[in-house]
This record gives structure tokens, C-alpha cells and sequence, in this order.
């Protein structure tokens, strides 16, 4: 029996600028990546079209929560890197949806463009969601073919042996 496996992979957000770094988990959190295409379109005299492509943008866009008593620093922290970014004209990665110990995650170069405006999610103050979108820095020719894979952990034991810390919700067999 094989294993399913979340094309573009499976996980929260992580965003990355330099040495600052947020992740928001994927219990609350939800990272989207879609890739649209560049084309040059002509018409030819006889009518036919040609299509070739140039290359592929991401956008991304993530749902981001404030529920917890602490989620507010998250928020705050992204607004650091959306901030600098700004200020150093430097552009940061996001994993849209990042997961702590896979061995490759999908990574783009972005920036940040449009409204930051936190919606509360009900008439009292009890939470609040933020929906934000980001675009690449840089095109890339083809469609990525990434899904998360899981890096086991394990603990070397006095004896020498290994103690297995992490299965990444895999069954273990003997």
C-alpha cells in the first residue's frame, strides 16, 4: 500500500527574511499556491493560433488566524518582515505549506501586495482572520513537482543503538 502525498506538499506557513522567521501552524492557518501562466499569443494569416509559454507566476495567498492569546505576536512578527522587506526592497520566502521535518517544502521569493486588514470573525472580540496574497519575485519555466518527504528523527542511545523520536504519523512494522 503506498503512501499519499499532498502535491505542493502539506503544512502551515512559514515566512523567512534574512534571520526572521514566523511560522503559523496548520491547525487554524492555510496556505494556497496557484501558478499562472504567461503566454505569447499570436494569430497567424490562415487563422491559426499560436500559444507558447513564457513562464509561470505564483500567487499565493494565506488565511491566517488570531484565536489563541499569543497569535497576535505571529501577526506582528509578519508585519516585521512585510516591513523590512518594504524597507530594504528585499524580498522574503514563503512556505506556503510548510511542515517541521520534511525533508523539501516548496519555497517561493515574494513580495507583498495589497490590503492588510484584520476581519473579526465575530461581533465581539473573540478572534480574527487575515487573508493576505503574495506574487513571485521570479518566473519559473515549468509547473514544481514537490511534495513534502518526511525526514525520520532519531536518538543515538548510550549503547549505540537509534531510538526512533518521529515517524511522521507512519505505522511502524516490524
Amino acid at each position: 500500500m503506498s503512501e499519499f502525498k499532498s502535491v505542493w506538499g502539506f503544512g502551515g506557513v512559514k515566512f523567512t527574511l534574512g534571520q526572521k522567521t514566523v511560522t503559523f501552524d496548520f491547525l487554524h492557518n492555510k496556505g494556497e499556491i496557484e501558478f499562472e501562466p504567461e503566454l505569447f499569443e499570436k494569430r497567424t494569416f490562415n487563422k491559426k493560433n499560436l500559444v507558447r509559454l513564457i513562464g509561470w507566476d505564483a500567487v499565493i495567498t494565506v488565511k491566517l488566524s488570531n484565536y489563541k492569546p499569543d497569535d497576535y505576536l505571529s501577526f506582528f512578527s509578519l508585519f516585521d518582515i512585510i516591513n523590512e522587506s518594504y524597507r530594504t526592497n528585499t524580498p522574503f520566502t514563503i512556505q506556503p505549506r510548510f511542515a517541521a521535518g520534511v525533508y523539501y517544502t516548496l519555497a517561493i521569493t515574494c513580495y507583498f501586495k495589497g490590503k492588510i486588514k484584520p476581519e473579526d470573525i465575530e461581533r465581539y472580540e473573540c478572534g480574527q482572520e487575515l487573508e493576505l496574497k503574495f506574487y513571485s519575485v521570479y518566473q519559473i519555466p515549468e509547473l514544481p513537482k514537490v511534495v513534502n518527504t518526511f525526514i525520520p528523527s532519531y536518538l543515538l542511545l548510550e549503547s549505540g543503538g537509534y531510538l526512533l523520536l518521529e515517524s511522521g504519523g507512519k505505522i511502524l512494522k516490524d
